[in-house]
């Protein structure tokens, strides 16, 4: 502008006026200020937020960095606003706001200059999504099960529980506000988990159903089983099954057996039935079940057989210390011999083996002048038998031995031969004296 001063042609004239303009025009436009109120825009979920623009000039309003037209939708201009486009203030209201709506970005534009920027602050309960889910998991696995949640404001609480009752993390359970895990996860966690969140506006909850799966089990045990029954007894090898998921009704149990002699067995659904069981029907049955996890076998290996026949000559013993049961027996048993004695008196019982004879048993363990009876039982794989019967009494109060004199180290003694030797030595002086 100084060369431009400095000269004295028309054009150098002209240039000035012009520059002069420019700048007036350019500080105009930098001294515009357009602003947004107000700076903090906050509303519950639901209700209508409002906010201002203010400057000179037309406005536009931009979204998220789209530009919109505030005539209609859910973004409109103050029903009561008089200023016009032109004017130096509109008002405007975002209806309807959901939690989507928050972190809404929001600037005006007034004579093509920018405002600062407000961001829309919806606050809202808690809210899972989904809030319901089924979850099926493998006995013993380790899962861990996210939930997705919004909130804000932040959540400030929250509760967990099983089936209606509270829980809370433990050695195998971990619980926040978004999930749950499992160290090891057994069927008895099978359930329903609710979560219960928390904030300053409400709560929110959701519900996992929790479905541990598992292979069969046999309810009589797994693997080979021995059974026993009486030859010409009834008896019943069942095949009941627990499993999750639960087992096919058409295929999921089979039943088989390999035998010498069927002729008096049924097999139904569940279990094998066998009347008057004889030799011929021992061997192996077998129960296998299948579902979605495992297939299991169960197998009876069934022994038919008679209970002990045993010759038992019974004798008892009564000292001052102990009682001694006694025995001298033959065990007459075919094919499956005698195993083990049971000793039972009034009640108490003690197992005594084929080798374990006499049984002595503390006499202070009885009453003095009190009853008791003896029964001896025989056992063999089949069964058991009562094989004696016998009773007796307690005719004594035990009582300990006497407890021996302690030693004196022969005090007595000497005090004996002191005594003796003052008298032989009195006998002198009483013949003089007489």
């Amino acid at each position: 502008l100084y060369i431009l001063g400095q000269s004295n042609n028309c054009y150098s004239e002209t240039m000035l006026v012009y520059l002069v303009a420019c700048l007036i025009v350019i500080s105009s436009s930098c001294n515009a200020q357009v602003n947004l109120t107000p700076s903090v825009l906050s509303v519950d979920e639901g209700y209508s937020a409002e906010f201002s623009c203010t400057g000179t000039g037309p406005k536009l309003l931009q979204i998220n960095s789209n530009l919109i037209d505030p005539t209609g939708g859910r973004v409109t201009a103050s029903a009561d606003d008089s200023s016009g486009d032109d004017g130096d203030t509109i008002n405007y209201i975002f209806v309807n706001t959901t939690r989507d709506d928050n972190g809404t970005t929001i600037q005006c534009f007034a004579n093509a200059v920018g405002s600062n920027i407000i961001t829309l602050s919806v606050e809202f309960p808690p809210r899972y999504e989904p809030d319901t889910a089924n979850f099926a998991v493998m006995d013993g696995s380790r899962p861990r099960i996210y939930l997705n949640i919004d909130a804000a404001p932040r959540i400030s609480a929250y509760t967990w529980e099983k089936d209606g009752e509270r829980i809370t993390s433990n050695g195998r359970v971990s619980l926040t506000v978004n999930s749950i895990s499992f160290n090891s996860v057994s069927r008895s966690d099978s359930g329903e988990y609710t979560v219960i969140a928390t904030d300053s506006k409400g709560t929110g909850s959701a519900t996992i159903t929790l479905d541990v799966y598992y292979a069969p089990e046999f309810v009589e045990g797994s693997g080979i089983v021995n059974r026993s029954v009486v030859a010409g007894e009834d008896i019943t090898l069942a095949c009941g099954v627990v499993a999750n998921p639960e087992i096919d009704e058409d295929d999921g149990l089979a039943l088989s057996y390999e035998v010498e002699d069927n002729s008096n067995i049924e097999m139904g659904e569940t279990a094998f039935e066998i009347t008057s069981a004889m030799s011929g029907n021992m061997g192996l049955y077998t129960c296998t079940a299948v579902n979605d996890v495992a297939i299991t076998e169960l197998i009876y290996n069934l022994i038919v057989g008679v209970v002990p026949n045993v010759d038992f000559n019974l004798t008892i013993t009564i000292t001052s210390d102990v009682i001694i049961i006694d025995s001298v027996f033959s065990d007459n048993t075919p094919v499956n011999p005698v195993v083990r004695f049971y000793i039972t008196i009034n009640g108490d019982t003690y197992t005594v083996s084929t080798s374990g004879f006499p049984l002595n048993i503390n006499i202070t363990e009885f009453t003095a002048g009190q009853s008791y009876t003896v029964t001896v039982t025989a056992e063999n794989i089949i069964g058991n038998t009562t094989v004696a019967t016998q009773s007796f009494n307690i005719p004594f109060t035990p009582s300990p031995s006497p407890s021996p004199t302690p030693d004196d180290g022969g005090g007595a003694n000497v005090a004996h031969l002191s005594s003796l030797l003052f008298f032989v030595l009195m006998i002198p002086l009483i013949i003089m004296i007489i």
